[in-house]
Order: structure tokens, then C-alpha cells, then sequence
């Protein structure tokens, strides 16, 4: 059987006779196991991102409203291209041709030897055009525009910040 993580959208197959809770390899985070042996998605029945502060618990955020029950898709033709600002690896892109990308210090997508950096620090996901950006848990946060967010929908111009290094993520066409 195959899920899906509810917290970082990272598929992995559990035994079909598991424990009722299964744990995400990626990200730690306990997903409950569905009952039927087919493949299945994230369950539309629980909220799958984490409130902001502030949010009542009644209010949808517009990240819910726009991801919710969906997995992430790139829209053909196009790729997520990421290029670090400042920091330790500044002036390098990266042009990543898949729904999502993991960035932290180590089994990540992009990796940074940034100390202030976890090892798996943050999710950049493509739901069609629109990028959402979710922090996993990190030691220090991830910051969109100088604001702490766990989770944002990001615009081209969008600066983020994980640790020391500062990067600007957007969807290209591919030439």
C-alpha cells in the first residue's frame, strides 16, 4: 500500500498488514494507515497543513483552500528554478523538473552546508502554476520576506531565508 504524508506530500509504500500508524521516512510525521489496500492520497477528511498562528480554528487559510485533497503536480513544460541569493552557495540555480523539492543539510533535494540549516529543513511543492513552500519542523524556521512562516504560498518575488542562506524560488517555462 502507498500514501502519501499529510505534512511534507512525500509517497512511500507500508506493508499492507501494518500498524495502524505509519511514520514518514522523509519527515517523521505519523500518518494514519487507510484501511483500504488501494493506493490513496492524502485524506481529505483531516486538515493537511498546520494552522498559522492566529488562525481560528474554524477559518480555512487560503493554502488549505487551494491544495486541499490534492498532490502536488508541475505543469508540463515547466520546471521549479531556484537560485541562492547569499550564503554559503551563493549564485548557484538550480532548475528541478519534479512537483517537489526538499531543502536542507542532508538527504535533501538541495542540500546546504549551511550550519543553521536542518537536515530536512523545508518542502517546496508545485500544485499546477502556484508554488507552496511548507517549513518541516526545523531548528530555526523558514522566513518568506522576513516573516516566520510554516507554510506559504510564494510569488517570483518571494525572498526566503533558511538559516544563513537566502534564496528566490519561481516556475519557469522550459526553453
Amino acid at each position: 500500500m502507498q500514501l502519501h504524508c499529510e505534512h511534507c506530500f512525500t509517497p512511500y509504500k507500508v506493508p499492507d498488514k501494518g500498524s495502524p500508524s505509519v511514520g514518514c521516512p522523509y519527515c517523521g510525521y505519523v500518518n494514519e494507515a487507510k484501511s483500504s489496500s488501494k493506493e490513496t492520497g492524502p485524506d481529505q477528511s483531516k486538515t493537511m497543513l498546520n494552522f498559522l498562528e492566529g488562525e481560528l480554528q474554524g477559518e480555512i487559510s487560503e493554502v488549505k483552500r487551494l491544495i486541499a485533497g490534492k498532490l502536488p503536480l508541475l505543469e508540463p513544460g515547466h520546471e521549479i528554478f531556484v537560485e541562492i541569493l547569499e550564503g554559503q552557495r551563493k549564485g548557484h540555480r538550480f532548475a528541478v523538473r519534479k512537483p517537489k523539492i526538499s531543502l536542507g543539510r542532508k538527504g535533501s533535494d538541495i542540500q546546504m552546508s549551511d550550519p543553521e540549516v536542518s537536515r530536512r529543513h523545508c518542502v517546496i511543492a508545485a500544485f499546477r502554476t502556484t508554488l507552496i513552500l511548507r517549513d518541516l519542523g526545523s531548528s530555526n524556521g523558514t522566513m518568506v520576506n522576513r516573516f516566520l512562516v510554516k507554510e506559504a504560498i510564494l510569488k517570483p518575488t518571494d525572498r526566503i531565508r533558511i538559516g544563513e542562506t537566502v534564496l528566490m524560488v519561481s516556475l519557469r517555462k522550459i526553453i
